[in-house]
């Protein structure tokens, strides 16, 4: 009787703790957390790439700043949109499963923020990389990670001044040229370039821009009339000088060099930038650019710019400890601004 017992008061044991369990999962079942699992079916990342579109060295750093995700243990699901509006899609369809952070490269889209403002009101975060398109809004993402490039347009001006370039010459005799569709980015360089020659740094550049301070489409066609345009304005005051066009785009460095080269007039090239100066280059045209890439995507190597800054092209290590921190719920600052080419980051 007494093993009877013992083994009633086993099973009854055992039916508690089974129901313990059962009344724990529940409750834990209706707990939603931030954190996903790395094995998880859902990814912890969703990014969204350029991919190739933007060249060798954007898709280069995509796949860096992947692999950089997945050292720190975060689950991604990489997509490269070969189209600007495969993002949007994209975008769309890591909100339909529930993706908590969002990683993206944008290309120039304008519509792009309508998706940002739907995954903020989902209260998704995230984060863009190296570029900001004019269509987003401050609210519309929780961090930007990119290159700082009023400080780039401003080393510009200190490499051709380097170069024998006097401020009034660079002032009164330069073209600054930059996409419209990368508003942010032009505007910011812009700044740093005539802040820097002018002494100013309250300077509204974007208030006083010029016919010689053109920005093109993105439309090839029309981004050669708008160039043709403001380079016609600009040529009665080109009286033979070395001159100097600045740009602050890849796709608007192709323009300029594409005319250039049509017209026939002489570019200054990297490869012998380093023993002339504006004294022996009279009737020629110094091309410089901010870039990702040497010749900054021209395929002619008749016309690779003088001078390209190559921008930072490998933020791995800064978006995974923004990302670790985000699935933590911890504070993120809401810009993280690189200053240097391939500084290290420290976040």
């Amino acid at each position: 009787m007494a093993v009877k017992n013992e083994k009633r008061r086993s099973v009854f044991a055992c039916a508690l703790i089974v129901l313990i369990f059962v009344i724990s999962f529940a409750g834990l079942a209706g707990y939603k957390s931030l954190t996903v699992s790395k094995n998880s079916s859902t990814p912890s990342i969703g990014f969204v790439g350029a991919g190739s579109t933007q060249g060798d060295a954007i898709h280069a750093m995509e796949q860096n700043t992947v692999g950089g995700l997945e050292k720190a243990g975060l689950s991604v699901d990489y997509v490269p949109s070969s189209l600007a509006l495969n993002q949007a899609k994209t975008i769309d369809q890591f909100l339909d499963r529930n993706i908590p952070i969002l990683v993206i490269s944008p290309e120039s889209l304008p519509t792009l923020g309508n998706y940002l403002e739907e995954a903020e009101s989902q209260g998704k975060k995230v984060i863009l990389l190296d570029r900001i398109p004019n269509s987003v809004s401050l609210r519309d993402y929780t961090t930007y990670i990119g290159p700082n490039y009023e400080q780039l347009g401003s080393q510009m001006v200190q490499w051709l001044q380097a170069h024998g370039f006097s401020d009034q010459t660079l002032h009164d005799e330069s073209m600054v040229v930059r996409s419209s569709l990368d508003t942010l980015t032009g505007v910011d360089a812009t700044q740093g370039w005539y802040s820097s020659l002018l002494h100013d740094r309250n300077i509204n550049t974007d208030a006083s821009v010029t016919a010689r301070t053109p920005a093109l489409g993105w439309n090839p066609s029309e981004a050669m009339d708008s160039f043709t345009a403001n380079w016609s304005a600009y040529h009665h005051w080109y009286h033979g000088e070395p001159t100097v066009i600045f740009t602050t785009t890849q796709s608007a460095t192709q323009i300029a060099s594409r005319f250039l080269t049509q017209h026939h007039i002489p570019i200054v090239h990297a490869a012998n930038s380093q023993q002339v100066t504006p004294m022996n280059t009279k009737n020629h045209v110094w091309l410089v650019s901010l870039c990702s890439q040497q010749n900054c995507g021209v395929t002619d190597p008749l016309s690779v710019p003088t001078h390209v800054i190559t921008l930072p092209t490998n933020y791995s290590h800064v978006v995974a400890q923004v990302s670790q921190r985000l699935l933590k719920n911890l504070p993120v600052h809401k810009n993280i601004i690189i200053n240097s080419q391939e500084q290290e980051d420290r976040y």
